[in-house]
């Protein structure tokens, strides 16, 4: 059984904005972006925070699947260079496929990437950390109060140390149910990139 995690950092985001893709950012919104950026957390000192101020800034952002560039560079830090090399090429293939094929939906604008359950989280919290040569696997614990009854799993985050910062490189998707996301992000990314774009009739 899963605890219930303490630290709760906001009501879902889909049921804010809808299951579907977010509306344009608003200058309110691109002036947060920069904001946060420019207020950037110092290095973490441990993995574990590393993960906290990784979720932490995705809540802010609203960000539950590929980011916008704005998102994008304001989340930087906080990643590592080849997860951040994945997210640049799937947006790059997001807006491809927008502008190719208006009609068809693009990759990555629906459900969570960062954890199992494609309605996202309310709340997290890092249960655990274990390291793994120089890799450290954090385990945290998620739920989703608005599904009745509400959904709880684990998912592990791999972080890594780079530029002389702990930064996160991966999810271990480690929900158990059939509907829920397999694999890893960077899997998840890898194989939506390998799709052929569908062409304009």
């Amino acid at each position: 059984m899963i605890g219930l995690p303490r630290i709760s950092v906001r009501a879902s985001r889909f049921v804010r904005a809808g299951l579907g893709r977010a509306s344009a950012p608003s200058r309110l919104s691109c002036l947060l972006v920069l904001v946060l950026s420019a207020c950037a957390p110092s290095a973490p000192r441990s993995p574990d925070e590393a993960v906290s101020q990784w979720y932490t800034m995705l809540d802010a952002l609203g960000t539950h699947t590929v980011p916008e560039p704005q998102a994008l560079d304001a989340l930087r830090p906080f990643m590592s260079d080849t997860l951040h090399h994945l997210m640049q090429r799937a947006h790059a293939v997001r807006d491809s496929v927008r502008a190719l094929v208006p009609r068809e939906k693009p990759p990555f604008v629906d459900g969570e990437l960062f954890a199992s359950l494609f309605e996202g989280y309310t709340a997290w919290n890092p249960m655990d950390t274990r390291a793994v040569g120089n890799t450290a696997l954090v385990i945290m614990a998620f739920v989703n109060d608005t599904q009745k009854p509400e959904v709880r799993w684990t998912d592990t985050v791999i972080v890594v140390r780079e530029r002389n910062r702990y930064v996160v490189t991966d999810v271990r998707y480690g929900a158990g149910w059939d509907f829920a996301a397999k694999g890893t992000l960077q899997h998840a990314l890898e194989q939506a990139l390998q799709i052929e774009p569908p062409q304009e009739p």
